[in-house]
């Protein structure tokens, strides 16, 4: 079985993240509340809510209210 890869990100209010994507990424929201921005798109997501992000994107997560969240890796 392929596994995936998961890496926790930790925010606080007004701090920002800059990632980029090797390969699909699905993004949830544990806590807190984030907004995650590519290119001219951005979206507010709160706890519970998640995000698709294509391969090979650079993408910024800000922090809108502390929380963290799960960047969850296709093998």
């Amino acid at each position: 079985a392929k596994h995936f890869a998961l890496k926790n990100v930790c925010f606080r209010q007004d701090e920002q993240h800059q990632g980029k994507t090797q390969s699909a990424t699905i993004l949830f929201v544990m806590q807190g509340t984030l907004k995650i921005s590519e290119n001219s798109t951005a979206l507010l997501l709160k706890q519970g809510e998640s995000a698709f992000i294509c391969a090979d994107t650079e993408y910024r997560i800000e922090g809108v209210e502390e929380g963290y969240c799960v960047l969850a890796k296709l093998p």
